[in-house]
């Protein structure tokens, strides 16, 4: 059963992140973008971008947190900033977003009138490509740290390799 709690709690955090999403991306809709698609447009994929990037920083620095509180006891502070971190990441609140908005927006593009939804068109059309952005960049942000992982351990293979070679040279000499 406490498995079963811990993917509800963090099913329900990502919910809530979603919510406040929606709430975030209808205010920039409304009153920064003006109601125009094109601005909501732009100012969606800036702040999908900024959360894809946030979130490789939240891994980065859970790790760092999480291993400092292992140490010691951690205050208020660290035990608040570990809760956040350890629950959903707004990625992955993000994916749950868009899934709901091309669920809104098919149903709107069947029937313009559907209850409730035929208010918010064009609302639906400015974040209609967010899932298509977001899932790009979170694919090249990964490949792109994956690329670096891989050439960073590459490289000290390769100094690794040198300093035993270096060893051996040295025990060769002394033998």
């Amino acid at each position: 059963m406490g498995m079963f709690r811990k993917k509800l709690a963090y099913f329900l955090s990502a919910l809530w992140y979603a919510f406040v999403f929606f709430y975030w991306t209808m205010f920039m809709f409304e009153n920064v973008a003006g109601r125009n698609v094109l601005y909501a447009t732009i100012w969606n994929t800036a702040v999908i971008v900024f959360f894809v990037i946030s979130e490789k920083l939240e891994d980065y620095i859970y790790l760092r947190v999480k291993r400092k509180s292992e140490d010691d006891r951690p205050g208020i502070f660290r035990r608040i900033l570990i809760y956040y971190l350890s629950g959903a990441s707004f990625k992955t609140s993000l994916y749950l977003f868009y899934f709901i908005m091309l669920i809104c927006n098919a149903l709107v593009t069947a029937d313009p009138d559907f209850p409730i939804l035929r208010h918010l068109t064009d609302y639906f059309k400015s974040v209609y490509y967010g899932i298509l952005i977001l899932f790009a960049a979170d694919t090249f942000l990964s490949r792109l740290l994956d690329d670096v992982l891989e050439r960073r351990i590459l490289k000290l293979e390769a100094e690794l390799n040198e300093k035993k070679a270096q060893k051996e040279q040295d025990v060769e000499k002394l033998v």
